[in-house]
C-alpha cells in the first residue's frame, strides 16, 4: 500500500517513512514475541508520535504539500494541477473555501469567520494560472479588495455535494 499512494502521488518520500515505521511497529506488536515486553511502552509513544507526524505531514493546512500553491504567505491555495487529484477532492477540498486573488474575510459576530468575493463577472471570464493569481494575490491591496460593505457575494464552501462532481 505504501508503494502504491507514493506511486500515486497521494504521499512523498517523508510520509512514506513514516508509514514503513508505523508498520514495523505495528509489526512487532501483532506478531507478539516476548521481548515485546521490554519496549511495549515506548513502541506505543513512538507509534503515537510517528502517527501524529504522518498527519501533520499529510493532511496539515500548511506545509510544503505539493497540493498547495507556494509563495502565498500566511494562505494556502490548492494548486490547479491538483483540484482533480483524488486525495485533494477527498480530504482537502471538503474544507476549503472557492475564492478570487482579491477576496477579503471579516470576522462575524457569532466569531466565525466569512469570506467574501467579487462577483463572477469582476474578475472576468477565463481562467489563470497558478502564478497569476500569486501575483495578483501577492500584489493587491487595501483598495483592490472586496469592500466589506459591499458590493460582494460569498464565496463558495465546498461540500460534500461538491466534491462529488468536481
Amino acid at each position: 500500500m505504501i508503494v502504491a499512494l507514493s506511486a500515486w502521488g497521494v504521499i512523498d518520500a517523508e510520509v512514506a517513512i513514516l508509514f514503513r515505521t508505523l508498520s514495523g511497529l505495528r509489526h512487532r506488536s501483532v506478531h507478539f514475541n516476548p521481548k515485546t515486553y521490554d519496549s511495549v511502552r515506548e513502541d506505543a509513544l513512538n507509534a503515537i508520535t510517528t502517527l501524529r507526524d504522518i498527519l501533520q505531514k499529510q493532511f496539515s493546512a500548511f506545509g510544503p504539500q505539493p497540493w498547495f500553491m507556494p509563495g502565498t504567505p500566511g494562505v494556502c491555495f490548492i494548486a490547479k494541477d491538483y483540484e482533480e487529484n483524488p486525495f485533494v477532492r477527498r480530504f482537502i477540498t471538503p474544507s476549503a473555501v472557492y475564492v478570487g486573488p482579491l477576496h477579503n474575510t471579516r470576522i462575524t459576530e457569532n466569531g466565525s469567520w466569512q469570506f467574501v468575493d467579487w462577483p463572477p463577472d469582476v474578475y472576468g471570464a477565463g481562467e489563470i494560472s497558478d502564478e497569476q493569481y500569486r501575483q495578483v494575490f501577492n500584489d493587491r491591496t487595501p483598495e483592490s479588495l472586496v469592500p466589506l460593505d459591499g458590493p460582494h457575494v460569498p464565496a463558495t464552501i465546498l461540500g460534500p455535494d461538491d466534491v462529488l462532481r468536481l
